[in-house]
Order: structure tokens, then sequence, then C-alpha cells
């Protein structure tokens, strides 16, 4: 019997789509406090707390003591260290839990504002809990999953309105960015994904949207820069992505998809269903 035939079964397997996929999310989101760095940007966020500075130099390190340092994820840190004296390993938790939620809620908001039926986007946030396993604990990152997913929300948005963006909203990129690169350096995804729609659009002969999406980056870029240290971020993200492959030999959770990492199981299994689909 075909959906229409039987509209109240269609409703219940949607329901039953959504109970499976929210329950595999609480794999993502009951992800305990498990990032070997969360220490370092405790100690970092305490010397801030003592000293009334943003670190310059080196001091948790025997093998580079002295050396400067541009601590581009000084306002993470200060993040977690009070909320770890507010309320220990449970508030960093509840940062994380809460972080990781605002990113499914954006990402999801684009889908339905895409047109996105109720079941795609279930199936979505299964697949979304999948790749979210590796990355979810309480780390930097979780603020450029969030800005990505916003500055790709916002792309779709205007791409498939055909709107020219607002002042206000031009103001507000400018604000997100400024206060991105002092969470974190990955602003740089947020500004490629401008950038790649603005592409989009001029190959579909969209000028004008492809101009106001070039616009964003442009002010994004702009912002990104109102920091203690100025160009600082970009030199420190650009200098990871040049030299990842050497670090990711020493750095394990930089080490590309293995079957011999647990928790690249899930992801795995989740291209291998994608192919199969």
């Amino acid at each position: 019997m075909g959906r229409a035939d039987n509209p109240a079964g269609g409703v219940y397997g949607t329901r039953l789509i959504w109970a499976a996929a929210s329950a595999a999310a609480l794999i993502a989101f009951l992800f305990p406090v498990y990032n070997p760095d969360l220490f370092w940007h405790l100690s970092a966020g305490r010397e801030m707390l003592e000293t009334g500075a943003i670190p310059s130099r080196e001091n948790f390190s025997f093998t580079l003591a002295g050396a400067p340092w541009k601590d581009f994820e000084w306002l993470s840190q200060l993040l977690f260290i009070t909320a770890y004296r507010a309320g220990g390993f449970w508030a960093l938790w509840l940062i994380k839990v809460l972080l990781l939620g605002a990113i499914w809620l954006v990402a999801d908001r684009t889908l339905a504002r895409s047109g996105a039926s109720s079941t795609v986007r279930a199936c979505a946030l299964a697949f979304w809990s999948v790749g979210a396993i590796c990355h979810a604990d309480i780390r930097p990152e979780l603020f450029s999953l969030l800005g990505t997913a916003g500055a790709l929300g916002l792309s779709a948005e205007l791409a498939a309105r055909r709107l020219s963006p607002a002042p206000g909203v031009f103001v507000a990129v400018f604000a997100a960015f400024a206060l991105w690169s002092n969470l974190h350096a990955g602003f740089l995804i947020g500004l490629s994904a401008f950038c790649v729609y603005a592409l989009a659009e001029l190959y579909a002969g969209r000028r004008r949207e492809a101009a106001a999406l070039i616009g964003l980056a442009a002010v994004g870029a702009l912002g990104a820069c109102a920091n203690p240290f100025g160009l600082g971020p970009y030199q420190v993200a650009l200098s990871h992505m040049s030299e990842g492959s050497q670090l990711a030999t020493v750095i394990k959770e930089w080490h590309p998809l293995s079957l011999e990492n647990p928790l690249h199981w899930p992801i795995a299994a989740g291209i291998l269903l994608c192919a199969a689909a």
C-alpha cells in the first residue's frame, strides 16, 4: 500500500526514522570529555586569569620553552577555564553538548529552508552524527564547525532566494568573523564557503549574487583581523595547512581515515552506505 493510500503509515515511518537518527545522535552528544589538549587549554586559560594578559611565549613545553606563541585560541581557553572553575568537567561537557546542538540546528535549518523533506533531514542527522563522533569532545574546533555551518547556511539562503544582503548582514558577518578569529583559526573555512558559492553563482550567470557573496567574504576577512595578533591567525592556519602532512605523522588525531582507529569505524560505514545509496 502506497503512502497516498496510508498517510498514517508514512507519518509513523518518518517518526521511526527520526527516533533512530536521534538515538544515533546521542552517541555524539553524550561522548565524554576526551580531548588530550584540554589540559593545555585550561593551563593557558589559568595563566590569562592570573596575569591578565594573553600568553605571548610558550610556557608549557620543554622543547619550545620561551618561543614566541600566537595563542589564536585564547578566547576559547578563557571560556573553558571559566566553565571549569564554575562547574568542573560537567560544565565543559555541557558546553560541548550545547555547541554540537547548535551546529546541528543551524545545519537542519539550512536543509529545511532548502526544501528537504523531514525524512531527508532525519537521515542527514544520522550521517552528521557519524561524522561528529571523532570530534564530539570539548575542543575549540567546535566553534569553527558552528561558524562553518552558519556560513554555509547564509550562502545557501542568499543563493536560493537570489537576495542581496542587507547592510545589517554585512555588520553581523564582520562581528561573527571577528569573534571567530579569537576562538579558532578555522574561520578560513567559512570564508571559503562564501567564495565557493560565489563561483557557483558566477557560473550560473548571476553576477549580482556572486558579487554579494564576494563582498561577504571580504567583510569576513577584514573582521577576522580584529584580534590581538592581526594577520597572525591567517599565518598560523596557512602554516598548519602547509605542514599538515608532516604534523600528521606525530599528531594522532590528524591521521587520515584508518580502520585501526575505532572512532573511524562509523565514518567508514557511513561512506559505504552513501556509496551504496
